[in-house]
């Protein structure tokens, strides 16, 4: 289980104002009513797939996708996670759930929650921000990391 961030993490997440864009993510996704429960998994993973991440595994027994990446070869790994139980989504890096993060951070997350979606497309305009931040993190961290090895 994660614990902690070190410099290197919590630096990243901060050029990548991580806290924000969770907040702005739910803001834009937080109607509770009437999601999409009954999901197929199959068109799940075909979305995910479609953003590029070919390396897909569903894992029924805990209702999880599992996407790995490493971020360079030999430097630092990351694993890239998702759950969509209920029709909300759980983004799990590196072993930890956003909330987790969010807590190490320091974000006062009252307003901070799942996102909720109510159809494959609003699915899609999650997945989208989520990639986004997923990308925007492991290139801060490879630049990070690469330069604290240069010193």
């Amino acid at each position: 289980m994660y614990t902690g961030l070190d410099a290197q993490e919590k630096e990243a997440f901060e050029r990548i104002n991580f806290i924000q864009r969770c907040k702005d993510l739910y803001d834009n996704h937080n109607d509770y009513n009437d999601r999409l429960i009954n999901y197929d998994n199959t068109e799940v993973e075909e979305i995910i797939k479609s953003f590029g991440y070919t390396n897909v595994k569903y894992f029924k027994s805990e209702n999880f996708f599992e996407i790995d990446e490493a971020v360079k070869e030999g430097l630092y790994e990351i694993s890239l996670n998702a759950s969509f139980g209920i029709g909300l989504c759980e983004f799990i890096w590196d072993g930890a759930p956003w909330l987790r993060y969010l807590k190490l951070l320091g974000a006062d997350f009252t307003n901070i929650k799942k996102p909720a979606f109510h159809s494959y497309n609003e699915l899609r305009e999650i997945l989208t921000v989520a990639f986004e931040m997923y990308e925007d993190y492991k290139r801060e961290l490879i630049a990070i990391y690469e330069a604290s090895a240069g010193e």
